[in-house]
């Protein structure tokens, strides 16, 4: 005797009764508005079994966990230990895989996404942190044990709140892998100045709490967090900066300030107070890097052409020019394999902000690559 199908009950347009598992068996013509409120209630119901299933395998991730520091206390055995400690790894990793809701996987991944930039836009304007001078900061501490405290560091208006939170996910990448702590400042701290003056007084402040501070353009982003800039550092120099080159007019080159180490030192102090008394040049296009380059000796075209190396002053005694590849910007200024691309002003923020993140994508796929 051969047993055939269970025959299914036929759904009437009157029978609110019905069985769930017959949803299916209704045509699309004949669903009563009593039907999608079943239909509702039984997907709220999957919700929930999927929320209690979640909160039943985290209890079970922290109880394995549990029993495994258990384990590994009484097995005094080694090989015992460490095949404990692997079978705790494939646990953790087989619950979080199945527990953690897929789309927030994704926005771990993609720190470029809009939601992404959206969020840590909203971050860097709320300055939760404080320096001891008051100056609030957005600060996220990655310093590992040494002996010398640094610091990445980086600021912007509201006007450029967008390309300052790109920018700060390189930081924060390049501060996690060489134990750097990033300290980002949303707003002026001198309206009488623009804003680019501002950077003297945000690295006079970290000076006080930093052996060394490392100041990034809001308008760059780290590319290549491999190298380490402190192994460039040396004993008698205090100032580190890149010399950039023009093709034409032939021979002329200027440091350029938008990315630059301080190393906390009296010289250092005089040399940023001896820039933010070159009063004349508060409104010059290159701002506080115009005065720069008079303290260190260039000369400075009356009309705007790029700046001639003069006779170095006594103030370049403790600079070190690095080379291209810290500060790398276009043509004769572009290095091969840039650490840090400065797109620089552009003519309108959304396009840097596109140019900003396709460099930083390219960085991170290139990145990824060498991994596997």
């Amino acid at each position: 005797m051969v047993l055939g199908p269970c025959p299914r009950r036929v759904r009437t347009m009157d029978d609110a009764s019905v069985d769930r598992t017959q949803r299916a068996d209704v045509p699309c013509e004949h669903r009563t508005v009593e039907w999608y409120k079943l239909e509702n209630e039984r997907l709220l119901e999957a919700l929930r079994v999927r929320e209690a299933r979640v909160a039943r395998m985290e209890d079970d991730l922290v109880l394995l966990a549990e029993r495994s520091e258990t384990l590994d206390r009484i097995v005094s055995g080694g090989w015992w230990r460490l095949r404990l400690r692997l079978m705790r790894l494939f646990a953790v990793v087989s619950f979080v895989r199945r527990g953690l809701p897929q789309r927030e996987m994704t926005v771990e991944r993609d720190p470029l996404s809009r939601d992404a930039l959206a969020s840590r836009a909203e971050r860097l304007r709320s300055q939760t942190d404080r320096l001891s001078s008051g100056l609030p900061v957005s600060l996220h501490r990655h310093a590992k044990d040494s002996s010398v405290r640094r610091v990445i560091c980086s600021l912007a208006d509201e006007n450029y709140l967008g390309p300052l939170s790109i920018c700060s996910v390189g930081l924060e990448q390049y501060a996690t892998r060489h134990g750097w702590d990033v300290a980002i400042h949303v707003g002026s701290l001198d309206l009488a100045r623009p804003i680019a003056w501002s950077k003297l007084l945000f690295v006079s402040r970290l000076l006080e709490q930093y052996e060394e501070v490392w100041w990034v353009d809001a308008d760059a982003v780290i590319v290549d967090t491999a190298p380490d800039i402190a192994s460039l550092i040396d004993v008698d120099k205090d100032l580190y900066i890149v010399e950039h080159r023009w093709d034409e007019p032939s021979g002329r080159r200027a440091v350029n300030s938008g990315v630059v180490l301080f190393r906390r030192s009296d010289w250092t102090t005089s040399l940023i107070e001896a820039i933010w008394h070159r009063e004349e040049f508060i409104d010059h296009p290159w701002w506080e890097n115009t005065a720069m380059l008079d303290l260190f000796g260039y000369q400075i075209p009356d009309d705007g052409t790029p700046p001639i190396p003069g006779v170095p002053t006594a103030w370049m005694d403790r600079v070190k020019l690095i080379g291209l590849e810290w500060n790398s910007t276009e043509n004769a200024s572009a290095a091969v394999a840039p650490v840090i691309r400065h797109i620089g002003r552009r003519p309108t923020v959304a396009v840097l902000e596109q140019m900003m993140t396709g460099e930083l994508r390219r960085a991170n796929a290139v990145g990824v690559a060498r991994e596997t």
